[in-house]
């Protein structure tokens, strides 16, 4: 295998574990999102899960535009 086809093998492998990755970040947004829904967490833990579900969603933003850039 030439220099050329290696790097090419690379890139496909990187933008395959971007998007397994996408699909992970997404399975622990939407857990997150049912976590919200529990009734005895405190004011301060939603407010914490909320946060934490919004850099998620912030990452996985990020994630998807730089692969198609």
């Amino acid at each position: 295998m030439s220099i050329n086809q290696n790097q090419k093998m690379s890139v496909v492998n990187i933008a395959d574990l971007t998007v397994m990755r996408i699909q992970k970040l997404n399975n622990i947004v939407e857990a997150l999102k049912d976590y919200l829904t529990l009734p005895d967490l405190s004011k301060r833990e939603k407010i914490d899960l909320y946060n934490q579900r919004e850099s998620l969603v912030d990452v996985i933003t990020f994630l998807k535009e730089s692969r198609y850039a």
